[in-house]
């Protein structure tokens, strides 16, 4: 098999050193081929490497009746929105409206206690059909494990086709079964709307559950159509703050603490009471301009059967199967040899740390051979 030959692009400098909390967690733009997010068959909330070798996405199926049945599909061509960090890149991810697998993905680490968790993405809901007071499609996971129903800041979305332009409004709620408050403005079906989801983790009031009862202090803000220009906008398109609503972050009954943001999540709806929409550029990181602008280091590329990236500290991770690649090379343009090694795991870390600033080539060897080129600043 001919090599192919895949440039990996800078697409930001590296954010100022100092005192600033800010940190970029990770991007995602779908730059898949066509078909499954989540290649077939699943077994029903398997997401070993074992039974699932091919899942190179990060994303994860949710433990529920339905988990093994596909409803989210990497579809050609990507959302665009004016100014947007992730527009027009890669591909895009389809929510079919049906019962199938929920789906979700890990932060880099729990964010609790007094931190702040933003979430951005493009979305488009078609609007053609009535989904009055419509189920929630996004939630933050509070614990990392498929089994797991603990959701906090769930966003919902409702759909009336009789008022053309004004087809669609959110929702939100910080708990499960909390009062869904719902927004005064209103937004047109088929169109990309842009998104940007904030979560503040409170702290805990008292030394245990009850002591906390009607002092939880999470806000979930959310604002739909921001400016990006100027920073965080002061008022959103919705904000909720109830303290009788549970936080993310929170005393059990046996007094011990538990939760946080731990990732995100994409549901599915059991009852058939969720719009289908496709969404986009979906980024996440711990300030407003870490998910509305370009991240530090270099963009997450994908190329053939691999996904492959360099950070700031010159780490180099390979994702792919080993049914594919087996070792790996990086050589200078001259073609002298520099690094190699084994693929031994669907996730391998490369210290890339000796080379100097310039253009290099991957090199993947197995039952197939490909390569990339890699730029390091």
């Amino acid at each position: 098999m001919k090599n192919k030959i895949f440039t990996l692009l800078v697409i930001g400098v590296l954010l100022s050193i100092g005192t600033s909390k800010a940190q970029f967690f990770w991007a995602d733009d779908f730059n898949g081929a066509a078909g499954p997010l989540i290649p077939s068959a699943l077994i029903s909330s398997d997401n070993s490497t074992i039974n699932n070798p091919l899942n190179l996405t990060d994303w994860l199926t949710q433990s529920n009746t339905v988990s093994a049945t596909d409803c989210y599909d990497i579809v050609s061509g990507s959302l665009t929105y004016n100014g947007f960090a992730s527009s027009g890149i890669g591909n895009s991810l389809k929510y079919n409206g049906t019962a199938g697998q929920g789906i979700y993905k890990l932060f880099p680490k729990l964010v609790k206690n007094d931190s702040t968790v933003y979430v951005s993405f493009m979305i488009n809901i078609p609007g053609d059909v009535l989904i009055t007071g419509g189920d929630y499609f996004f939630a933050t996971k509070m614990e990392p494990s498929a089994i797991s129903t603990n959701w906090a800041g769930r966003l919902f979305a409702s759909v009336d086709a009789s008022f053309p332009g004004q087809e669609i409004t959110f929702g939100a709620a910080k708990a499960s079964g909390a009062t869904t408050t719902w927004a005064t403005t209103y937004f047109p079906k088929n169109t990309t709307l842009l998104v940007v989801y904030k979560y503040k983790v409170g702290i805990l009031n008292g030394l245990n559950a009850t002591d906390e009862t009607g002092k939880y202090d999470d806000q979930m803000s959310v604002f739909v159509n921001p400016s990006l220009t100027g920073g965080e906008p002061a008022t959103p398109t919705l904000y909720v703050a109830d303290p009788n609503q549970k936080d993310a972050y929170r005393y059990t009954s046996t007094g011990t603490s538990f939760g946080g943001a731990r990732g995100i999540y994409l549901r599915s709806s059991a009852t058939g009471n969720a719009a289908a929409f496709t969404i986009d550029g979906i980024r996440s990181g711990l300030t407003w301009s870490d998910v509305v602008s370009a991240p530090s280091a270099l963009k997450t590329t994908t190329a053939d059967n691999f996904i492959y990236s360099l950070n700031s500290n010159k780490q180099l991770t390979v994702r792919t199967s080993t049914q594919y690649y087996n070792k790996y090379s990086v050589v200078s343009l001259s073609g002298q040899q520099l690094l190699k090694g084994t693929i031994a795991n669907q996730t391998n870390t490369i210290d890339a740390s000796s080379l100097k600033s310039g253009v290099y080539i991957l090199n993947l060897q197995g039952n197939q051979n490909n390569s990339a080129k890699i730029i390091v600043p």
